[in-house]
C-alpha cells in the first residue's frame, strides 16, 4: 500500500520538460534554454552523464521562471501636486 501511494506521489510531481518542450512554445531555439539553464536562470535536473549533459526541467522550476520573466503594465505617474498657491483676482 506504500508503495502504491509514493508511486502517486511521484508520478504527479514528476512532471518534466526537455529543453526542446520549452524551447517550442517560447519560440526559441533549445540552445537558448540551456543558455538558461547554464547561467542560472532556468533551474534544470541532469539526468545524463558528465560528458553530455541531458536536461529536464522541472514544471514549478518553468512557472517561475516565466513568471520572473513576464511584463507588467507600466505604472502610472503620480500627480504631481504643485508648491505654488495661485492667486485669484
Amino acid at each position: 500500500m506504500e508503495a502504491d501511494w509514493m508511486a502517486k506521489k511521484t508520478k504527479a510531481t514528476s512532471v518534466t520538460f526537455s529543453p526542446r518542450q520549452v524551447a517550442e512554445p517560447l519560440r526559441v531555439n533549445s540552445e537558448k534554454v540551456r543558455n538558461w539553464i547554464r547561467n542560472g536562470e532556468l533551474i534544470a535536473i541532469n539526468v545524463g552523464d558528465r560528458q553530455r549533459p541531458r536536461w529536464r526541467i522541472p514544471k514549478e522550476s518553468l512557472d517561475d521562471f516565466l513568471k520572473r520573466r513576464e511584463s507588467s503594465p507600466p505604472s502610472t505617474p503620480r500627480r504631481r501636486h504643485s508648491t505654488t498657491v495661485r492667486k485669484y483676482v
